[in-house]
């Protein structure tokens, strides 16, 4: 039986791409990496392609990820349309929990009022490595894997969801394509938040 439905943030609840393109481009620029030119192309690669492809160095990596969360406090983010609806209709009979590596003040700035529709928000700072993540929520709440579905939108979050024996439920309004999603295999695609509900 789930008891928890665990959130990735940007790119499944929080419509943040265009947010986070345009900080990267202006960061690029200043610090002499690949700029992204064609927002498409940039959804069909997964995060470690991105940061090889864009000439990223991994010992810059988390200083850049830091600069890019900090600027993205800055900007305007909304929710995805229907999702808040959603969210209400799960929060009746789950427990809801984020789980993101995006900075705890912007989460609390974008879901304004929401913010008491979850459970648990748990932040981390690393780009890569979101299954440690989804195993100290499961430890830290006496959890089994069984007893948690995981919500994301980036291939990274099926990676890890299956790392850790989750089910995963992939969204394809965020951060990577359809296409992208398709070729790791999630137990469940989806294109429209409604769906979410269907699946559970």
């Amino acid at each position: 039986m789930i008891k928890y439905v665990i959130f990735d943030f940007d790119g499944t609840i929080a419509d943040s791409f265009s947010a986070v393109l345009e900080i990267y481009n202006e960061l690029s620029s200043k610090y002499g990496y690949e700029k992204i030119k064609e927002p498409e192309e940039f959804k069909l690669k997964s995060s470690k392609q991105i940061v090889k492809d864009f000439n990223i160095p991994s010992t810059k990596l988390p200083f850049f990820v830091k600069k890019v969360l900090t600027k993205l406090g800055d900007k305007n983010v909304e929710l995805f349309k229907d999702i808040e609806g959603v969210l209400i209709e799960l929060k009746k009979k789950y427990n809801l929990a984020i789980l993101t590596s995006n900075l705890r003040k912007n989460v609390d700035k974008i879901l304004k009022t929401k913010i008491d529709l979850f459970d648990s928000i748990q932040t981390g700072s690393k780009l890569f490595g979101k299954n440690k993540l989804l195993e100290k929520f499961l430890k830290s709440h006496n959890l089994e894997p069984e007893d948690v579905v995981y919500v994301g939108d980036e291939t990274r979050d099926i990676k890890a969801a299956r790392m850790c024996g989750i089910k995963i439920i992939s969204v394809a309004w965020g951060f990577n394509s359809k296409a992208a999603l398709q070729k790791e295999n999630p137990d469940y695609l989806i294109t429209e938040p409604h769906q979410i509900l269907d699946v559970l």
